[in-house]
């Protein structure tokens, strides 16, 4: 399967790295929510990487965009934060979210 897409955000992805601990509460619980999102993300990209297909569930997973619209991101407790004065992590959620696009594109070709 030809990944060049894939493998450069991906390798993108792997290079970028954020401090948890940097961010006012709001920003830090989205800091931690990406991190949950870049480990699933990163796994089912390992796997497609390999020439695996991903479970169904995983799949479905990646069906879903990330909750980011713009700038804000809609934490899973329900608050908007606005991500334009935090750019590194707007900058991480779009890097997961291009490496999830890419991996539903392998997927379903």
């Amino acid at each position: 399967m030809n990944t060049p897409k894939l493998d450069r955000v991906f390798e993108q992805l792997k290079e970028t790295r954020i401090d948890l601990t940097a961010y006012d509460a709001s920003a830090e619980e989205v800091a931690f929510e990406l991190t949950t999102f870049d480990t699933f993300i990163a796994g089912a990209a390992t796997t497609v990487l390999s020439g695996c297909a991903p479970s169904p569930e995983v799949e479905h997973v990646l069906e879903r965009p990330l909750p980011l619209r713009g700038t804000i991101w809609s934490t899973q407790s329900d608050r908007e934060v606005d991500l334009a004065d935090v750019p590194e992590l707007l900058n991480y959620a779009r890097i997961i979210e291009a490496v999830r696009k890419s991996c539903l594109a392998h997927v379903r070709n």
